[in-house]
């Protein structure tokens, strides 16, 4: 059996670029000589910082707890700080908005926190810390990243220059937690959307090895921990052997280091042998009469075809509001439930969402939900979050899938939508 044995807090980056004062070309052709024997230590003694980039090879390799302040170069950057393992965070008891923000600022780096965005946590467990920045602010995402001790960049030109978001995720728990890992845990996430599941492979774990001892089990529904298709083993240093050992019990899927201190099991669909249906692959019969159910507490949009039978799947995210009730009042953050049609169909990618491009994908697919208004589906540009309580009240899709939505529906088409 073949381990592939991911590295931790490595980043594929560009190296910026130096960037200097604007001379007049009189004074370039008198001091050109000083100027280009200069250029080696400009930034290093003199009047205005340059920014050092560091290579590509060694962006996020930091050793320990990161570096000092006084070693940072002086970057302008804001960062918003979104927290995607709140489960796991809730279940360790741990700050990590708080410590992370706590080091960005200690780093001169400002993390937003006002009116408009302020850290997040999300109830979902997303497994390796992402940072997203507008393409150019290289140095800034190095900056970040050398502060931090984890992280991987991720271009995203729906972003403005000077501003980042964090999405933090188990990786950084661990590295950056008072104490480390305080010992290991083995967690069992269930994404195959069947409760049997869980209860079937930890009846196996304790007939083959019961020597690996207790294993706290969490919920059920497909896409769990965000895997889509494939179970996982996600362990750390030096649990390689019991990582082999639970990928033999389960006898599918595949171990992947992580930086950590937990052992964290991802059972796919494929571990009861389903799948989500034909994603990404499925596309709509232009001849026939789609419907469509989404279950709020399971993350999950169905469409179903003439006959009832569910033809495709689709992740989703529904209304902040944490206690996934039906709507009560207007801004309340809750998405209502009930029998409702499409209403409308727009195209959404020049809409904006607090100056935010893309915020709503491609196309917002209005519902008429009496009593309410201003409830769609729509895409997103925080694939990142889908599986979990985030938006206003709208259902958000990958914007790739809300395309897939848009051919398949139209006005008219019934929208269920269940607790």
């Amino acid at each position: 059996m073949t381990f592939k044995i991911n590295s931790s807090g490595e980043l594929e980056g560009r190296r910026g670029r130096r960037t200097f004062p604007r001379i007049g070309i009189l004074v370039l052709s008198i001091f050109l000589l000083s100027l280009i024997s200069g250029l080696n230590v400009y930034g290093e003694t003199g009047k205005k910082p340059g920014v050092k980039v560091v290579p590509s090879s060694s962006v996020g390799q930091v050793n320990g707890m990161g570096i000092s302040p006084a070693m940072m170069p002086s970057v302008s950057a804001e960062v918003a700080l979104v927290s995607a393992c709140g489960a796991y965070t809730k279940e360790r008891g741990a700050d990590i908005l708080g410590i992370v923000k706590e080091r960005l600022t200690r780093a001169g780096i400002k993390v937003r926190d006002d009116d408009t965005v302020r850290p997040m946590s999300v109830p979902i467990w997303r497994f390796k810390t992402y940072i997203h920045y507008y393409p150019g602010d290289e140095a800034a995402l190095n900056s970040v990243v050398k502060a931090l001790g984890v992280g991987e960049g991720v271009s995203d030109n729906t972003l403005i220059k000077g501003y980042m978001k964090v999405i933090l995720g188990i990786d950084a728990v661990s590295k950056l937690l008072p104490g480390g890992s305080g010992g290991s845990s083995i967690y069992l996430l269930n994404g195959t959307g069947r409760e049997d599941a869980a209860a079937s492979f930890l009846e196996d774990l304790s007939a083959e090895a019961p020597e690996i001892g207790d294993v706290k089990a969490f919920g059920t529904g497909k896409g769990m921990g965000g895997a889509a298709e494939t179970t996982l083993v996600y362990y750390p240093e030096g649990m390689e052997e019991t990582a082999r050992k639970l990928v033999e019990v389960l006898g599918i899927g595949r171990a992947v280091g992580l930086n950590g201190g937990d052992i964290f099991i991802v059972l796919g669909p494929d571990y009861s042998e389903e799948s989500f249906k034909a994603v990404p692959d499925w596309e709509p019969n232009p001849n026939e009469t789609y419907s469509v159910i989404i279950y709020k507490t399971k993350y999950i949009m169905e469409v179903l075809d003439s006959t009832g039978a569910v033809v495709c799947e689709f992740p989703v995210s529904i209304g902040k509001n944490p206690d996934l009730a039906d709507k009560k009042m207007v801004g309340d953050s809750r998405t209502p439930e009930g029998d409702f049609t499409v209403s409308n169909i727009h195209g959404s990618s020049d809409w904006r969402f607090k100056n935010i491009e893309l915020a709503y994908g491609p196309y917002f697919i209005r519902l008429k939900t009496p009593g309410w208004t201003g409830i769609g589906i729509h895409g997103t540009n925080e694939p990142y979050l889908l599986g979990a309580p985030v938006s206003h009240g709208c259902i958000r899709l990958n914007s790739r899938n809300v395309v897939k939505l848009r051919n398949a529906v139209k006005v008219g088409t019934r929208v269920k939508i269940v607790h």
